[in-house]
């Protein structure tokens, strides 16, 4: 499964984590509050939820607003996976 990945879209990949609704129920955050952050409706929020992208600016405010550093969850996740010599292409 994780033989061979494109690191961008493995950055995605957390990233769209970062705004799950599984993430943000575990920390309490409703939709409403991510959206008047955000400076948008809430629906645009269940519309990041569904894409499987994430344009730049969302991705630099998403852990600003929630107070967690997902970049050092994917620089420690790549670091595992690249000690488990697993191929990830840049």
């Amino acid at each position: 499964m994780w033989k061979s990945y494109n690191i961008f879209c493995i950055f995605r990949i957390f990233c769209t984590f970062a705004i799950s609704k599984e993430y943000m129920s575990r920390k309490g955050i409703r939709v409403s509050w991510l959206a008047q952050q955000l400076g948008c409706h809430r629906n645009n929020i269940y519309l990041i939820f569904s894409r499987s992208w994430i344009d730049t600016e969302t991705l630099m405010k998403i852990p600003q607003i929630l107070q967690h550093d997902f970049f050092n969850d994917l620089s420690r996740w790549y670091k595992e996976k690249s000690s488990q010599n697993i191929n990830l292409k840049t």
